[in-house]
């Protein structure tokens, strides 16, 4: 499946001088990924990125945290990858979110190294925030996340 067919289910927020993402999904999985793409396409244009390498990510955590601690766990593995390994993903499949379990976030993303002549890097991300990050289930799964840039 090509990333530019599947459905968008974040957006972008102005927020004073930091950045923000707003992410949906039917379930925490989706959530997720979405939440890991709308973060990327704020960082470069994703419509260029080429899913050419498919990278796994297992996070490990103390068991007993809540979604809002999952969401800064996943991204902060994001923005590290980002800044140590180059890469740029653009898609994301969330295998397993356990927040009762050793295994946090069992995930595979797509993408492949910043290449400085076709990816535009428009921001650099410090850090997802806590501040009014709430992840909440209502029709769908829903959150928030303030980014420190």
């Amino acid at each position: 499946m090509n990333h530019k067919s599947i459905k968008k289910s974040y957006r972008l927020v102005e927020n004073l001088s930091d950045m923000a993402v707003e992410a949906w999904g039917e379930n925490p999985e989706e959530l997720f990924a979405s939440i890991g793409t709308g973060m990327f396409s704020a960082i470069t244009d994703i419509d260029k990125v080429n899913p050419k390498f498919k990278v796994d990510i297992t996070l490990e955590e103390e068991p007993g945290g809540s979604y809002e601690d999952a969401v800064i766990s996943w991204l902060q593995e994001l923005i590290y990858r980002f800044e140590a390994d180059k890469m740029l993903f653009c898609r994301f499949e969330i295998e397993n979110i356990g927040l009762d379990e050793k295994i946090l976030v069992k995930a595979c993303g797509w993408g492949e190294p910043v290449d400085k002549e076709r990816h535009n890097i428009n921001i650099g991300i410090k850090a997802a925030t806590y501040h009014q990050l709430k992840v909440v289930k209502n029709q769908q799964w829903h959150c928030k996340v303030i980014f420190d840039i």
